[in-house]
């Protein structure tokens, strides 16, 4: 029972981690400009499906538009 207390914990944790994204040519003030960009791209495509306001909808839709559109790597 400990150890699946043990396991549930550590799953439940690595989802809280902060999500950061690298770029071997892009500095800070470039992913600011990015994400904005992505931001708008994810509401529109977001309320297109009808669920505008989905926060979760939202960060997947943002994450992938930074990697997929410009190029950011992902990293925990």
């Amino acid at each position: 029972m400990k150890r699946l207390i043990l396991i549930s914990t550590i799953v439940v944790l690595s989802g809280c981690a902060p999500m950061i994204f690298t770029h071997p040519d892009k500095d800070q003030s470039d992913f600011n400009r990015d994400k904005y960009e992505c931001t708008k791209i994810a509401e529109q495509s977001v309320c297109s499906r009808g669920a505008c306001g989905n926060i979760f909808m939202m960060i997947d839709e943002i994450q992938q538009c930074l990697q997929l559109k410009f190029g950011w790597r992902a990293q925990r």
